[in-house]
């Protein structure tokens, strides 16, 4: 029942017939819902090598999205919407995340702004987060006349 309704979900995703904003990201955790239905135990060694690169792939895209997610969050004042002070303590009075990691991805996405580049290759997965914030953290002007 469970992966009907996310080949469903995906064959809706694929289509481009996505009508709501957040619909995207429903079908994507209905997606990784799936995933825990398939026993690891019966995959072969090089199907769980491809699944574990897949992996690491999407964990740096969904990086990227939440950096740049954040990073937009923030740009449009969302957290006084909420009554909160900033976008950190908005998602912590929410959830359960840690505002340290929440205020590094509004760092990560205002710094891609300026790197168009850089921020395609990490929504492609071609980068991850740590690639990201070592760009960050030892750009200066020499870096960025390098990269721009």
């Amino acid at each position: 029942m469970q992966t009907e309704r996310t080949f469903a979900i995906l064959s809706t995703m694929a289509t481009g017939a996505i009508s709501t904003p957040n619909e995207d990201l429903v079908a994507a955790e209905a997606a990784l819902d799936a995933c825990f239905d398939i026993p690891l135990s019966c995959v072969g060694a090089d199907d769980l090598s491809e699944r574990l690169v897949a992996l690491h792939r999407i964990t740096a895209k969904v990086d990227a999205l939440r950096a740049t997610t954040t990073d937009a969050a923030r740009a449009t004042g969302l957290a006084a919407t909420s009554g909160q002070r900033n976008t950190a303590n908005h998602l912590a009075s929410v959830t359960n995340v840690d505002p340290a990691g929440v205020r590094a991805d509004e760092r990560r996405g205002k710094w891609l702004r300026d790197y168009p580049e850089v921020a395609s290759a990490f929504a492609a997965g071609e980068v991850t987060s740590a690639h990201v914030e070592k760009m960050r953290l030892v750009d200066d002007a020499r870096f960025h006349h390098i990269m721009m």
